[in-house]
């Protein structure tokens, strides 16, 4: 065995043409007839025709393999610029989705204001609760009033009532009493006027008594004074 294929390293020669792109058969191929044919001494033209043929399919499967890969590099080119188109839509998108953030954050701002206005207008409700409690408070204290007004008209009543039948107890005996007074007084007067009837009587009795003495004498005289006219 020479030297040359002492040295030959069948693992790296396929390694090496699997990353070409030759695939794992195709590679041991080569790299068997390879060994073998240094194995053997010096190479004979067939054999140097034959590896010339496998060199010679080996660059053809590179140009095939190169051309593929020009090929995927124009595809990655053209997903290349796929990308960037849609690259360019999703920076639109974002752009958008900025405005509606914005907007999203001036309805937000928006919504703060209402927030503060309704937090104002409930400051204001508290204040009028606390306002209509004082109110009640104070109907409170005023029903209280009334309350103890009532009780001073009930205890009014009540004193009314005793003095009421205080009163009718005081009215009947007064009656009582007005009524001995006007039995009395009547006796009296009748008494009175029947003793002025007999003063009366009386009186004119002595009046009459008088009245004939005065016209007697009066006769009398009138009868002297004819007589000593004539």
């Amino acid at each position: 065995m020479n030297n040359a294929a002492r040295n030959f390293d069948r693992l790296t020669y396929i390694d090496t043409l699997k990353e070409a792109g030759i695939d794992e058969g195709s590679a041991r191929a080569h790299a068997n007839a390879l060994d073998a044919a240094m194995r053997d001494g010096l190479a004979t033209k067939q054999d140097i025709a034959v590896i010339d043929r496998g060199f010679v399919s080996v660059e053809r499967r590179f140009d095939t393999i190169d051309r593929k890969f020009e090929s995927v590099d124009l595809r990655f080119e053209a997903i290349d610029n796929k990308f960037e188109i849609i690259d360019q839509k999703f920076d639109a998108i974002d752009r958008r989705f900025d405005v509606v953030d914005q907007k999203f954050d001036a309805v937000d701002r928006r919504f703060d204001v209402v927030d503060q206005k309704f937090e104002a207008v409930d400051r204001r409700f508290d204040v009028v609760d606390q306002k209509f409690d004082a109110i009640d408070r104070r109907f409170d204290v005023i029903d209280q009033k009334f309350e103890a007004v009532d009780q001073k008209f009930e205890l009014m009543r009540s004193k009314t009532d005793a003095l009421d039948q205080k009163l009718e107890t005081k009215a009947d005996f007064l009656d009582k009493k007005i009524d001995r007074v006007e039995s009395v007084l009547s006796a009296e007067i009748k008494t009175s006027e029947a003793n002025m009837r007999a003063d009366i009587s009386q009186s004119a009795n002595r009046t009459v008594i008088w009245l004939g003495g005065t016209m007697i004498a009066l006769s009398g005289i009138i009868l002297t004074a004819v007589r000593f006219a004539h």
